[in-house]
């Protein structure tokens, strides 16, 4: 029967209320349904992602595909929680757009284990910076980074997804995810184990749990075990690199992580096991008649470890020492840790260099000793050392990094007048964007509103003034690295921005306003000073964007669009959703536990 016919007949039988001459009692006509009430919510998020998909739409006028990739990864941060779907799609699409060109992917593909590593140009390491912000919005999903890792292995070979998986694995040890840090090591050490890198991960897993660290490292030298003895025996970097990622892994306190840190040494049964194999190795080339020569630098640096934990094997060992000299080389001396630390003491060889820097003042020699005087925390002997330098560009970069450096050591030691004093002296970007940020912290922690302002204040004038003086990146490199310098200085402008950036983010907590006006600073300086984004990269931490839009969202909104350069603008507005996103989602949890 037709819908109409039947409604016509329920209207039939449904019997009529009485009308007004019928009943003195008067029934009130039924009120209309009041409209669904509008999730404000919903509508906030609708907005959200109508506003990133303008700004991908926008993305496509980056010409670069670096810069394309860091937008679509910024974008990709913001849709996450907005529409999951189309931000693993973003990361995608980003991820590929950080490939070099087919016939370079082909080459790292093809490399072989052990092979020596070829640095490519500052642009390969901006590439591989895009990367890893693309796997660090990634790894909020496992499975999916994992997809990702496996497209890159594929694509750009083991070194890159060795790179991928330990920078992984390495924040996930430091997020206390101890147990994905460990098989992430896994995958890598299967992937190619020779990289150094694997043994140095194995120490950031070891900052939390020794014993998960050492079964680690029984799982790393397995793996060696299984590989063809060819990797062992040709001249490549196998023999380079396998002794010192050991060397970091067996004894960590000696090279201690940049903050300072150092792992617990490695148990007594990875230092058998790496002495084992060693001696295995070694006779399963020796018995198939293979050249031993390769391996002989391995018996010199494990041999104080042997000494100290596995002695019987020390008659193979120095039997395998002599049959894996080359023609002509003279017997290594094999010595114990007591021995090595008499025969290289550390204090004779420091006194030996500034007494030999001084009596020839020699630029090289001066500079060299002036750097071992600040990595001792010997800062007056350092400034004693650069005031016999000539003047010029070096001497002044010096003593600069003196004041860095000691500013960094009286605020660790909770001297932080001391630290002021010595940061106000900075002049050059690099080393405000170094000393300025974790003193504004510290005085941020300690609840010093009136000083973390000021400070933070002088910080954005320092850096400003530095920046219209001078476009350029004024980062030092040392006079031994200079002909490396284009590999080590990635980006060629002005570090202002970042600067800037830092030090809203260290005093925001305590000086909300100061932070603010540091965002205006920013964006002030990128137009005068014309700092623009760079190989991917937008010269600041959008973060500070998003981390400030929960203090004042339309004045940061409006400083973010006012960047003039593209990807800049895009990066900036992206952290402004991607923070208002995250505090939706927030706010959304919040409502469905409570009951």
């Amino acid at each position: 029967m037709p819908f109409r016919s039947i409604l016509f007949l329920a209207l039939l039988l449904t019997p009529f209320a009485p009308c007004a001459a019928q009943s003195d009692s008067k029934t009130p006509a039924p009120e209309p349904a009041a409209p669904a009430e509008a999730d404000p919510s919903a509508e906030r998020r609708a907005t959200l992602l109508a506003d990133l998909h303008a700004l991908e739409a926008e993305s496509k006028e980056l010409l670069k595909p670096i810069d394309a990739a860091s937008a679509k990864a910024e974008l990709a941060a913001a849709a996450w929680t907005l529409d999951r779907a189309w931000a693993e799609a973003l990361l995608r699409e980003a991820l590929v757009l950080t490939f070099p060109a087919e016939v370079d992917r082909a080459r790292l593909r093809d490399r072989p284990i052990g092979a020596p590593l070829v640095f490519g140009p500052a642009e390969d390491r901006a590439r591989g910076r895009v990367r890893r912000r693309v796997y660090e919005i990634a790894r909020r999903d496992r499975e999916f980074a994992r997809e990702l890792g496996e497209t890159e292995a594929r694509e750009m070979g083991k070194v890159e997804e060795v790179s991928t998986l330990t920078a992984m694995a390495s924040a996930a040890a430091e997020e206390g995810r101890l147990e994905e840090a460990g098989e992430l090591i896994l995958r890598a050490a299967e992937s190619e184990p020779t990289l150094v890198s694997v043994g140095d991960t194995i120490n950031q897993v070891a900052l939390h749990d020794r014993a998960l660290a050492d079964r680690l490292a029984l799982s790393y030298i397995e793996r060696l075990r299984r590989l063809p003895l060819g990797v062992f025996t040709e001249r490549n970097q196998t023999a380079l690199r396998l002794p010192l990622s050991f060397a970091l892994l067996l004894r960590p306190d000696n090279y201690p992580f940049p903050d300072g840190k150092t792992a617990p040494a490695a148990g007594r049964e990875v230092v058998r096991a790496y002495v084992s194999f060693i001696v295995d190795t070694m006779t399963r080339i020796e018995q198939s008649g293979g050249d031993l020569t390769q391996m002989n630098v391995f018996i010199t640096t494990v041999w104080p470890n042997m000494m100290q934990y596995a002695p019987e094997y020390a008659g193979q060992l120095a039997a395998l020492e002599r049959a894996s000299r080359r023609q002509g080389q003279a017997a290594p001396p094999l010595r114990t840790f007591n021995e090595l630390k008499t025969a290289y003491d550390p204090d004779r060889r420091y006194e030996e260099r500034v007494k030999t820097a001084r009596q020839t003042k020699d630029p090289l020699q001066l500079e060299v000793a002036a750097s071992a005087a600040m990595s001792r925390n010997e800062f007056e002997e350092a400034r004693k050392l650069i005031a016999l330098m000539q003047d010029g560009d070096t001497k002044t970069r010096l003593a600069e990094e003196v004041n860095t450096k000691e500013s960094l050591y009286l605020l660790g030691k909770g001297d932080l007048a001391g630290a002021e004093r010595l940061a106000r002296q900075l002049n050059s970007v690099a080393d405000i964007t170094h000393a300025f940020p974790p003193l504004v912290r510290r005085l941020a922690k300690d609840g010093d509103a009136g000083r973390a302002a000021l400070l933070a204040d002088e910080a954005g004038r320092l850096l400003r003034a530095a920046a219209e003086k001078s476009n350029s990146n004024d980062s030092f490199i040392p006079t031994a690295l200079a002909p490396l310098a284009g590999a080590v200085r990635i980006y060629k402008q002005s570090r202002a921005l970042e600067g800037m950036s830092e030090v809203a983010l260290a005093v925001e907590p305590i000086a909300p306003q100061s932070a603010l006006d540091l965002i205006d600073a920013l964006v002030e300086t990128a137009a005068k000073a014309r700092v623009t984004s760079e190989l991917g990269n937008p010269n600041f931490n959008p973060e500070a964007f998003a981390r400030l839009s929960a203090r004042d969202a339309g004045r940061v909104r409006s400083a973010a669009a006012r960047l003039e350069d593209r990807l800049q603008r895009i990066a900036a507005l992206a952290a402004v959703a991607r923070a208002e996103a995250e505090r939706l989602e927030k706010e959304g949890k919040k409502k469905k536990a409570t009951p």
